[in-house]
């Protein structure tokens, strides 16, 4: 059974961020077998300490919830303000061995629920091309693809790709 639950202290945080170094392994070895250079992804994407997530997800408009399978942390996602009415969600993330189980839908499920009981009317989120099981799951939630809604690597604008629907 999967369980949902919202980070609270800074050790959830340290576990969301264990979740969040297995996916930037696999984003990193992912882009660079592209032939995409992944060390700037990494710097900018992956380098928030526990601390720091909690800080940037800790405030009004924003959460990191931590997926539970058999009681063990399966995934993650989190959503923060992006500004215009809406929020983005960031490093949704589930652990292979956790996929085709609930534990992604549920998530999702529940940032889009935490983004409407705090009043946003849009989500958005920013994936890569090669990530075709995320972006599957994106568009089973109606998410669409859309223009960039804020800059991205120079190197990696070829594979980056922006979504969004109304909350």
């Amino acid at each position: 059974m999967v369980s949902v639950l919202q980070a609270k202290t800074l050790e959830d945080y340290g576990t969301a961020r264990r979740l969040i170094a297995i996916m930037a392994e696999w984003d990193a070895t992912e882009t660079r077998a592209r032939g995409f250079p992944a060390d700037n992804l990494l710097q900018q994407n992956y380098s928030q300490t526990p601390e720091q997530l909690m800080a940037k997800f800790s405030l009004p408009g924003a959460a990191m919830l931590i997926a539970w399978v058999d009681d063990e942390p399966a995934g993650c996602a989190g959503f923060s303000n992006s500004g215009n009415n809406a929020a983005e969600i960031h490093k949704m993330f589930v652990r292979p061995q956790f996929r085709r189980r609930g534990a992604a839908h549920a998530l999702m499920t529940a940032v889009l629920s935490g983004m409407k009981e705090n009043g946003f009317a849009e989500a958005r989120l920013e994936t890569v091309n090669f990530m075709t099981e995320a972006i599957a799951l994106y568009r089973s939630f109606r998410f669409e693809p859309c223009d960039a809604f804020h800059d991205v690597l120079e190197e990696l604008e070829d594979i980056t790709v922006f979504f969004r629907r109304a909350v």
